[in-house]
């Protein structure tokens, strides 16, 4: 009933006077924001699955946004108009912040008792309920994250936009909820608004690749990848790059990433694909010379490569499948990817600090034990060969490290960013029933580079158990079998945990 007053009194504000429209208005806002936040306070699975707090967001803030920025559409040429427009609009988003803010505390201290326990680990759900109130508090994490952006949006003045406000809004409802693929998606716009193709691509794929992901992401790819074919045309085929420049050579390096990937994503231009491998095979090298690789951006683009294969594999949502003869062209080359960063990063990990290269080899393994098409791949022959490399220069772990009493409960940097991601979980991940019991080395340290060593030789054991790869007792070296092989025999138990939570109503 309220909002059909308040619905009724904007399609007609020439029925009252100036000053007592927007005293109607203001307090029909008032009554209905306060009848849904009583709701969200005293049901919180009614709030969940009825979408309560987006009707809030909707309702009463959402609409007034979309209202501003028509205003500012309209007002764009005339900039004394403009600029009092965004005054308005700024003010009207520090009070919703304000609001938000507001709102985010009251339902933690209202459901304080289905929070994490003191040591449990952050985004560890208990039950159902306590996944629920995580699920709660990102959705206002995100609208807060989406204020803050509109705030520097519209910001009236000469200064260049700040985007580290939203960043950490939308991080703190990615680590709330890594089920999600929302905040991943926001995180990803962005990236955009910064020109910034690889982050970009990096947060779309894993806004498709969660649980419940955030399927507006495959349309918002399409334009980025446009964006780069054009960057990469224009910057890196000019030729004028200088090898020994870090920061240059990472841009360079990150367009022709993203250019291979665009390929394979949009479908197109794939007689492309190895000149532009080639020459990203080059970047690369130069990128690791001019000491422009860092730990971050090997699991990146590591997430990105198999989120590739897997997208080939497994459209996300209702992306028009691929003819048999399309797949496996497709499938191949991104097959070929994937092995081909893996053999670079293990040739060049001598110039690099061995936990920036081992981190992500081990997590890429992980999710080989599970892809047997990698296995059948044409360059998997030289896969093995790498993946026995590492392992034998791995210093053995002695009795002592293998047994101990944190082997499999020790959480490391990359399980936090690998959090929901469903192609490839953490060793440790931050969900589960025993997080709480995670050693946490997410800062570096002797422990977190035992635990890397372990996790991969606990992978290529399992390689020689399945008769993939060969062991030798005596040398205690590892090598690949002279007679042909294939897949691993069975595949390692890969299931994603059920999310209590309904698909929005939306």
């Amino acid at each position: 009933k309220l909002e059909a007053e308040l619905k009724n009194a904007n399609s007609n504000p020439n029925n009252l006077e100036a000053e007592e429209f927007y005293a109607v208005v203001a307090d029909l806002k008032q009554s209905i924001r306060s009848n849904y936040e009583e709701i969200i306070m005293a049901d919180l699975n009614l709030t969940v699955n009825k979408d309560i707090d987006n009707l809030l967001w909707k309702g009463i803030y959402y609409s007034q946004i979309e209202d501003f920025r028509k205003k500012a559409r309209k007002y764009r040429r005339t900039p004394e108009k403009l600029s009092q427009m965004c005054a308005c609009f700024c003010n009207f988003l520090d009070d919703t912040t304000t609001y938000y803010e507001y709102l985010y505390q009251r339902i933690r201290e209202t459901y304080a008792h289905l929070q994490a326990e003191p040591g449990q680990a952050r985004g560890a759900p208990r039950d159902g309920d306590s996944t629920k109130l995580a699920c709660l508090l990102h959705r206002v994490m995100i609208c807060l994250g989406d204020l803050a952006r509109y705030r520097s949006m519209y910001d009236d003045g000469d200064r260049k936009a700040d985007w580290t406000q939203a960043t950490m809004y939308y991080s703190t409802a990615r680590s709330l909820y890594p089920r999600g693929g929302n905040a991943h998606n926001q995180l990803a716009v962005l990236a955009t608004y910064q020109e910034n193709d690889f982050e970009a691509v990096y947060h779309y794929f894993r806004s498709l690749a969660t649980i419940r992901p955030f399927m507006s992401a495959k349309e918002n790819l399409v334009p980025v990848f446009e964006k780069n074919r054009q960057r990469y045309l224009t910057e890196v085929q000019s030729g004028k790059i200088n090898l020994r420049d870090s920061k240059q050579m990472q841009s360079v390096f990150k367009t022709s990433f993203i250019r291979l990937h665009g390929i394979l994503y949009t479908r197109t231009d794939c007689e492309m694909f190895n000149s532009v491998s080639e020459q990203n095979r080059e970047h690369l090298a130069a990128l690791v010379r001019s000491g422009g690789l860092d730990a971050d951006l090997i699991l990146h683009m590591s997430l990105i490569n198999i989120a590739t294969v897997e997208f080939i594999q497994h459209p996300p949502g209702d992306r028009a499948a691929l003819d048999a003869t399309q797949r496996d062209t497709l499938l191949a080359l991104a097959c070929q990817q994937v092995i081909r960063t893996f053999a670079e990063l293990v040739d060049h990990s001598t110039q690099l600090h061995g936990n920036a290269v081992l981190g992500p080899l081990s997590l890429t393994l992980h999710w080989l034990l599970g892809c047997s098409s990698m296995f059948l791949a044409r360059d998997a022959g030289d896969l093995l060969e790498c993946i026995c490399k590492v392992a034998n220069s791995l210093e053995p772990l002695g009795e002592k490290v293998a047994k101990a009493e944190w082997a499999n409960l020790v959480r490391l940097k990359e399980d936090v960013e690998v959090d929901g991601f469903v192609h490839c979980p953490g060793q440790a991940p931050c969900t589960g029933p025993h997080a709480g019991g995670h050693k946490d080395c997410t800062a570096e340290g002797p422990v977190a580079a035992q635990e890397r060593a372990r996790r991969f030789r606990t992978a290529v054991d399992w390689l020689v158990e399945e008769r993939v790869l060969c062991y030798d007792a005596a040398s205690a070296t590892y090598s690949a079998p002279l007679q042909p092989f294939g897949p691993p025999r069975s595949r390692p138990p890969h299931k994603a945990d059920a999310d209590p939570i309904p698909p929005p109503s939306r």
